[in-house]
């Protein structure tokens, strides 16, 4: 079943422990990119933002003629842009939403506190809180300096 389908449901892989990381996370991702929704889940943009709501056309009556065209001609074009535009941006606030379901989804339930503040529950943000969690970063930062496992490189755990 493809993950575009309204049928899909979520994988059977369930994260409860660190060595599931890598393969949750990658079927997390792969769903994200199947919605079209990765630029805005994705746990390391760190200046995220979501989908725009589209505004609608505004009819003006400056001018009877725009481009050689008549005027209602070209706000009837507007407005059929606009409509494709606002399918658009309902396809990716539903994809967004189906990553947040199909991340809850696959969590083990003994780790749901993880995800309890409402505040956090863009799949970004969870994806983010459960990264601290269950990924165990071996960065120049965040061990300690008597530690012969530390690397340099980036962080696996700050966004």
């Amino acid at each position: 079943m493809d993950i575009c389908d309204d049928n899909w449901v979520p994988p059977d892989m369930i994260l409860s422990k660190r060595s599931d990381w890598a393969i949750w996370y990658t079927q997390i991702r792969l769903l994200a990119h199947g919605q079209g929704v990765w630029q805005y889940v994705d746990p390391d943009i760190r200046e995220p933002n979501d989908p725009t709501e589209p505004k609608a056309p505004r009819y003006s009556d400056d001018a009877n003629i725009v481009d050689g065209r008549d005027k209602d001609d070209v706000m009837h074009e507007r407005m059929m842009d606009f409509e494709i535009e606002v399918d658009k941006w309902n396809r990716e606030k539903k994809g967004i939403s189906r990553v947040a379901f199909c991340i809850c989804e696959t969590v083990a339930r003994e780790h749901c506190w993880l995800m309890m503040d409402e505040e956090r529950w863009h799949p970004r943000q969870l994806l983010q809180d459960l990264r601290r969690w269950f990924v165990v970063c071996s960065c120049y930062d965040c061990l300690p300096a008597t530690s012969q496992t530390r690397m340099n490189g980036p962080c696996l755990l700050k966004p």
